[in-house]
């Protein structure tokens, strides 16, 4: 319960801190759900980072979309669509077992929040004031 609790406070702490990629933030909490030693414990810290990211991500990703247009947008709104299915897809594979509050259930939130904050690195990048949606830029 310690340590659920030091998740809290850096949950409530990373509201505070204006200084690094909030993706960056989300590997600090990640690494700190590696602490727990209890699968019920683990899974939730993972449940609650995945939230946040999810979170995060939709934030980046509503931005993204309200400054691009024609094709540049319908190209990210697909790719944003594939990549929810190949996320959700990759993280069944590399854990295919089902249950709560198991090894596996834990497994499986522990990738699908690696993903997510994997793909919110992108977003930041992508909205970063030089780049602005720009991907593969000469710049």
């Amino acid at each position: 319960m310690k340590k659920l609790t030091m998740y809290c406070l850096l949950s409530l702490s990373a509201l505070n801190v204006n200084a690094g990629a909030i993706s960056d933030q989300l590997k600090q909490k990640q690494a700190a759900c590696r602490d727990f030693d209890r699968y019920p414990l683990i899974e939730e810290c993972h449940q609650n980072l995945l939230k946040e990211s999810d979170e995060q991500l939709n934030k980046y990703y509503r931005e993204l979309v309200g400054y691009l247009s024609g094709p540049n947008k319908k190209n990210l709104i697909d790719a944003q669509r594939k990549w929810v299915k190949f996320r959700d897809a990759d993280c069944f594979f590399s854990e295919p077992r089902e249950g709560d509050g198991s090894i596996a259930s834990a497994n499986r939130n522990a990738c699908l929040a690696d993903r997510t904050i994997e793909r919110l690195s992108h977003f930041e990048d992508y909205n970063a004031p030089s780049n602005k949606g720009c991907n593969g830029c000469p710049w």
